[in-house]
């Protein structure tokens, strides 16, 4: 195993039927061996007189798709259970060995959170191309209901893509230099976007009250501006609820030429979050309009920067 020297195999990995639960990492390669000590493994430093029972090891090599022998990582010891009957050599080679094990440990965060001034940099240019086609992977389209409000799109924006995001709408003199100034010191969060369409089931007025007592006709409702605050939104870290650090909404109008007269058309809504509430592979936004069905939408943030 390349960049170990302290464990040598001498026969075949046995198979072990008990499992280990994975840890959470995001992208595992994992081997589950049982092996002993005395016929299968010679450890230089501890094998004297000692005799251990059964160590069962989880070695876990994150993004490693091809051979384990190109791997720089030695090992990543996170479950074992051993017995010795003697021991002539000291417990430090072992306590050595777990603790490269926490040091191997891969980031809790599937996407680029903190950005270094690497990732700065190439939000930078990126957003220089000034081409909106880069945050694809980032926005989800549904389609139009049956009945009731679209909820036409939901955008997950990580701190790398809010940060091109900016970068694309600068035009001028600004330079990935002053990209790294602005972002310095700044508290990186996740920004969920979600927006809404009005429909012809669900329009800019509502359904008036029928009043059996006048002969008069029905006025039309404006629909109030702030229709928005009937959704009810749950936003979702692997199936754990969590609680935005800012949240707000806002009207959108179709305006005719010259700015008038303008018909409310949808709504916008914002959620913060810390980048750090986001500690699992996936996130789920959930949507439940006043009418019509219920809206869920998962991102597989392994896939975002």
């Amino acid at each position: 195993m390349s960049g170990c020297n302290r464990f040598l195999f001498r026969g075949a990995v046995g198979h072990d039927t008990r499992h280990v639960h994975n840890l959470g990492n995001p992208t595992p390669v994992g081997l589950k061996f049982g092996f002993d000590f005395v016929h299968n493994m010679r450890h230089v430093c501890v094998l004297a007189r000692g005799h251990f029972w059964g160590i069962k090891v989880w070695l876990d090599f994150p993004n490693i798709s091809r051979r384990i022998g190109n791997s720089p990582a030695c090992l990543a010891v996170l479950s074992s259970s051993w017995r010795p009957i003697m021991l002539r050599t000291p417990f430090r080679p072992i306590v050595s060995v777990l603790t490269a094990a926490l040091l191997l440990t891969p980031s809790s965060f599937a996407f680029d959170s903190p950005l270094s001034d690497q990732a700065v940099r190439e939000a930078y240019f990126l957003g220089q191309r000034h081409d909106a086609s880069f945050l694809s992977k980032y926005i989800k389209s549904l389609p139009t209901p049956r009945t009731g409000p679209h909820i036409s799109s939901v955008t997950f924006l990580t701190p790398f893509a809010q940060l091109a995001q900016l970068s694309e709408r600068r035009i001028g003199n600004y330079s990935a230099q002053q990209a790294r100034l602005d972002h310095r010191g700044r508290v990186e969060v996740v920004r969920i976007v979600i927006e809404i369409q009005l429909t012809p089931t669900y329009g800019t007025f509502l359904a008036p009250e029928a009043n059996s007592r006048s002969s008069a006709p029905l006025a039309l409702i404006p629909r109030p501006r702030d229709f928005w605050r009937d959704f009810q939104v749950q936003i979702s870290d692997d199936h754990q609820p969590l609680t935005p650090a800012d949240s707000h909404g806002r009207a959108n109008y179709n305006c005719g030429r010259y700015g008038y007269p303008c018909n409310l058309a949808g709504a916008t809504l914002e959620f913060d979050f810390p980048a750090n509430a986001f500690t699992s592979e996936s996130a789920t936004i959930q949507v439940l309009p006043p009418e019509g069905d219920e809206v869920f939408v998962d991102f597989d943030l392994t896939r975002l920067r």
